[in-house]
């Protein structure tokens, strides 16, 4: 993951040793683990690990430009209950809130049901729609 990105970032003149990385896919398919020191592998996007991880990786951000960017809420509802993916998301919203992150929640438009997309609006400052 990382060595991709870096092809993409270094054009925009992002430097990768800001950033720290949550992979929920790497180990699950088996693929190869690099860059330990700033991705933090986990064995699937299982909101609980997500929300550990997450807390671990905002505990080691020394900045006072801090953000985090959570992709995709579509893809965690595949592996658990829309119900679960809200509590996740308030939970998350309430953290990135206290602990003063800027945050980002991208999610595929239709891929989760209108209810709940609602619900998920309600908890955030804004909703962006792109085409």
């Amino acid at each position: 993951m990382i060595k991709i990105s870096r092809f993409y970032v270094e054009e925009a003149l992002i430097n990768l040793d800001k950033i720290l990385f949550i992979d929920a896919l790497t180990r699950q398919i088996g693929g190869e683990e690099i860059d330990a020191d700033r991705c933090i592998y986990l064995t699937s996007p299982d909101p609980t690990q997500m929300c550990l991880a997450i807390e671990r990786a905002m505990g080691m951000v020394n900045s006072d430009r801090r953000f985090i960017y959570i992709d995709s809420l579509s893809t965690i509802s595949l592996y658990k209950s829309l119900e679960t993916l809200l509590k996740f998301i308030r939970y998350m919203v309430g953290k990135i809130r206290i602990k003063g992150f800027i945050g980002t929640i991208f999610s595929v438009e239709k891929e989760i049901d209108d209810a709940y997309y609602s619900q998920i609006a309600l908890m955030v400052d804004e909703v962006i729609e792109a085409d």
